[in-house]
């Protein structure tokens, strides 16, 4: 039986941007709301929520129930250094959640914890040495996009630190885990977001140095340097997702308070390499009514993989993509210069626009693709309107 708890926690917005934005270049574009945010979390049993994978007997091995612990692990007494494998069919709002997995820790032993949310393979995470049994271990993946109807697995194994005697070998930990938590940070169907720094457009300009946004997900790494327009720049160091948007995901709050068609930019850098077709791109999606690319010198249109949710006509764009993201990349120009090229659409460069049809807040979502690809800073302005447009010079300017 499939039992989901439905609950609360508060988080007050004044106290998370105060430890995270006060960089002067960006200062005009950014307001801070205060005020008590309400976050919903879908809590998934490890008992009652899950059920075997079973698709691969030579990968995996069936879990069990640890009654004593109310958890579920490997038996290790039949399965040793063996992996187990349980899913279940995600049924809340598509959204951004940090998941949350409380894993109980052994002494015998540090088992391995790894999650799978549709295509989407997050890193591991190993639980700590310990001197204490069944002491609880969270382990967190933040921003990770999560879509109604996905399949969510758990991975778990049992492992031998070799320091308990038993028998004629060492004592197994089992990879105990009790339950699983999504806490929505952004969408998700509510109608508050937690994060309430939004960046306000302001004659016709929204710039945004991506270094100040605050609580950047796992493997943005920020780096110092003089290169950048704000001294400081972020760049994506885990594992490639060449296929899989939603990973460590970005969410900027924008406030649009003179509707209509705005281009988007990001300056970038390939930091690893000498090719400028690696190490070259990231994902980006931006929730609004129309979401789309087009071909400057022709009419050629081109609309995101699943875009359900705007109105886009178009042709789909040559390359990969998928739930309404564009891989966005940089072309041309030296591999070790920045560049404020930006585009979608493999060998045919198209440029990223986003209408607005009514005053407002939206949000632009960055998710991590390409190793190694770095990005400065982004700017949504105001483009091919009959009048108020912002030019590109001024735009991308210092």
């Amino acid at each position: 039986m499939l039992v989901k708890k439905l609950c609360f926690i508060f988080i007050i917005s004044s106290l998370v941007v105060f430890l995270g934005c006060s960089n002067q270049s960006v200062e005009d574009s950014l307001k801070v709301e205060s005020n008590t945010v309400v976050t919903p979390i879908i809590t998934l049993n490890a008992i009652t929520d899950f059920d075997e994978v079973g698709s691969d007997k030579q990968k995996y091995v069936a879990s069990y129930i640890d009654n004593n612990t109310n958890s579920r692990g490997v038996n290790a007494e039949f399965h040793k250094d063996k992996t187990a494998n349980v899913e279940s069919s995600f049924t809340g709002k598509s959204g951004i959640y940090t998941l949350r997995l409380t894993a109980l820790t052994e002494i015998d032993g540090e088992s391995l914890y790894s999650i799978n949310v549709g295509p989407k393979k997050l890193p591991v995470k190993a639980n700590d040495a310990t001197d204490k049994d069944y002491k609880a271990q969270l382990h967190i993946w933040k921003n990770i996009e999560v879509i109604q109807g996905e399949k969510i697995q758990v991975e778990f194994n049992s492992h031998t630190n070799g320091k308990i005697p038993e028998g004629e070998s060492t004592a197994y930990a089992r990879g105990r885990w009790t339950k699983l938590e999504l806490i929505c940070e952004a969408l998700c169907g509510h109608a508050a977001t937690p994060n309430n720094n939004i960046y306000v457009e302001k004659n016709g300009l929204v710039s945004i140095d991506l270094n100040t946004v605050p609580s950047i997900s796992e493997n943005w790494q920020v780096v110092d340097s003089a290169t950048a327009l704000s001294g400081r720049y972020i760049k994506w160091i885990g594992d490639d997702y060449y296929n899989e948007p939603g990973v460590s995901v970005m969410v900027l709050n924008v406030q649009i308070n003179d509707p209509g068609t705005y281009q988007f930019l990001w300056r970038n850098l390939i930091t690893a390499g000498d090719s400028a077709t690696d190490a070259n791109d990231s994902w980006l999606k931006i929730v609004s009514p129309k979401f789309y690319a087009a071909e400057l010198s022709s009419t050629s249109i081109v609309c995101p993989y699943g875009h359900a949710t705007d109105s886009c006509t178009g042709e789909e764009p040559e390359g990969s993509g998928a739930n309404g993201w564009f891989k966005v990349y940089r072309y041309g120009g030296p591999v070790d210069q920045w560049l404020w090229a930006t585009a979608t659409n493999d060998n045919h460069p198209h440029i990223i626009y986003a209408d607005f049809e009514q005053a407002g807040t939206y949000q632009v979502l960055i998710s991590a693709r390409s190793k190694a690809h770095a990005i400065d800073r982004l700017v949504l302005f105001r483009h091919g309107n009959e009048k108020r447009n912002v030019s590109m010079e001024d735009a991308t300017k210092n």
